[in-house]
């Protein structure tokens, strides 16, 4: 099939026919392409066929280029939000998309209907400045924004500071299934806030260790509940999330007083490993004549200074 005849084709049956894409991978051995986004453009339906076939399965050489164009250009009004979602679901939304709109275009479409809206929420928050945006949060819906910040808190390289507040007044005022998850992102976001400092004293508690675990500067505040902890698999968790943190005499003292619920644990190896550097065989010699955790205790041996 020639250029022309393609086009001819995709005119008489966009976009109503599924075999759009198997026309344009007619064109996979070569650059022609490149020409049929020429061609398509001059025909003006360039736009709506380029963002439906560009998140379809067509051969990723078309792709790339479809996405380089795309990049390039400002699309019409009518296409603003298809223009959007395509760059969602392509995983490519960024400032550089994301400057072409007024912001507050972007805010409103954070109210659609689409499964990817807290990725469009972050990518907005990853581009934007704090102070441009925290007069907008009250528009978006709770807990979406609430999953927005799953992602953002997720991220390295946002600084989170300004949003910890936010994100704090949103999980007491309202129900969210990933709250617990959520907590713990925040309060491995800093290593110390006032808003965190008031919350840890709020979830204080020990069925709260784990993600309270996550607050670095407050790790010695926690040595009660990890003495208290019967369960091997959740002191062996926080432990090693705290150690580094905790004062040397009581950490020590820590744990050589839970070393018989650390060998319950069939991971106790790797316990050890992670903590070699402050342990001595000496100091648990006398726990290997205990036959019920004799193994685990043999084969965490391996990775103690002796």
């Amino acid at each position: 099939m020639q250029l022309e005849e393609a086009i001819t084709y995709i005119k008489s049956k966009y976009p109503n026919d599924r075999q759009i894409k198997q026309t344009i991978k007619l064109f996979y051995t070569s650059d022609s392409h490149k020409k049929l986004i020429k061609l398509l453009q001059e025909e003006d339906i360039y736009l709506p066929v380029i963002l439906d076939l560009v998140s379809q399965d067509i051969p990723l050489k078309i792709k790339k280029s479809f996405v380089k164009y795309l990049e390039g250009i400002v699309p019409d009004a009518k296409y603003f939000k298809k223009y959007i979602f395509t760059f969602l679901e392509l995983h490519e939304l960024n400032y550089k998309i994301l400057s072409k709109f007024c912001l507050d275009d972007l805010i409103c479409l954070t109210r659609e209907e689409f499964y990817l809206i807290p990725n469009l929420i972050y990518a907005i928050i990853k581009s934007y400045d704090y102070h441009a945006l925290k007069e907008k949060f009250n528009q978006i819906n709770p807990i979406t924004l609430l999953r927005a910040f799953i992602l953002v808190f997720k991220d390295i390289e946002i600084v989170k500071d300004p949003y910890i507040s936010i994100v704090i007044n949103l999980l007491k005022n309202g129900k969210f299934l990933n709250k617990r998850y959520l907590y713990s992102l925040v309060f491995r976001s800093t290593y110390k806030s006032y808003e965190l400092d008031v919350l840890f004293n709020e979830l204080f508690n020990s069925c709260n260790l784990d993600i309270l675990s996550f607050y670095a500067s407050k790790s010695n505040e926690l040595i009660y509940f990890l003495n208290a902890e019967n369960s091997p698999k959740i002191f062996f968790k926080v432990f090693l999330r705290v150690y580094e943190n905790l004062d040397k005499s009581e950490r020590q003292k820590l744990l050589f007083n839970k070393l018989e619920l650390i060998f319950k644990n069939e991971n106790a190896y790797y316990f050890f490993k992670k903590i070699k550097t402050i342990v001595n065989f000496s100091d648990i010699k006398n726990y290997l004549i205990n036959a019920e955790t004799k193994v685990n205790a043999m084969q965490a041996i391996q990775y103690i200074d002796i």
